[in-house]
């Protein structure tokens, strides 16, 4: 009796905490983000991450990888600062995504979703996608941002069964990045 009452203890305060989210603003040299106070701080995600946080008991995942511009128009020539901002951010968008196809089968893709994000110029995105190693069934939204001086990638995943649970708090960490050297929005060619 004492471990079911127990059991129910646990499961009603877990139950309490998920609606009540709190989240604290995280820092780099360029940006800055908001992150649940229930993720932890890791390096085990990604060698390339600036930030990188997880909760294995709750199944959710943020990754921010930063670019510099100079970087990507070496590597990407077909990204020049000469494209209006909507182009750009699409092409970059269309190599990264054709990476994940590369390693991950993608299905029930939104498309690219344009938006701004605190005056930066993004495309967001949502797929799911088998995990190869495991054969777990994940949900990812992912987020390219560009501003001033660089490229970002902001991935956040969870379980397939826990996207209701997780996508608006995915959505809030997301559209909480700020640019930490940005005083003018990108403008865009007319």
């Amino acid at each position: 009796m004492k471990k079911i009452l127990y059991s129910f203890l646990v499961s009603a305060f877990l139950i309490a905490c998920q609606g009540s989210q709190t989240y604290t603003e995280h820092k780099s040299q360029n940006f800055s983000i908001k992150v649940r106070d229930d993720l932890s701080e890791t390096d085990a995600l990604n060698d390339e991450a600036i930030l990188q946080f997880k909760n294995e008991f709750q199944e959710l995942y943020l990754i921010v990888l930063e670019e510099p511009k100079t970087d990507v128009s070496l590597y990407f020539p077909e990204i020049r600062e000469e494209n209006d901002a909507d182009e750009r951010i699409k092409l970059y968008a269309d190599i990264l995504l054709k990476n994940y196809e590369n390693s991950l089968t993608l299905t029930n893709f939104s498309g690219y979703i344009p938006v701004t994000i605190n005056g930066s110029n993004a495309i967001e995105m949502t797929f799911n996608a088998v995990d190869p190693e495991s054969k777990i069934n994940v949900f990812y939204y992912v987020t390219f941002i560009e501003t001033q001086n660089h490229f970002f990638q902001i991935l956040t995943w969870t379980l397939f069964d826990s996207k209701k649970e997780h996508l608006d708090s995915m959505e809030k960490m997301i559209r909480s990045f700020k640019s930490r050297n940005q005083n003018i929005k990108l403008k865009k060619a007319t």
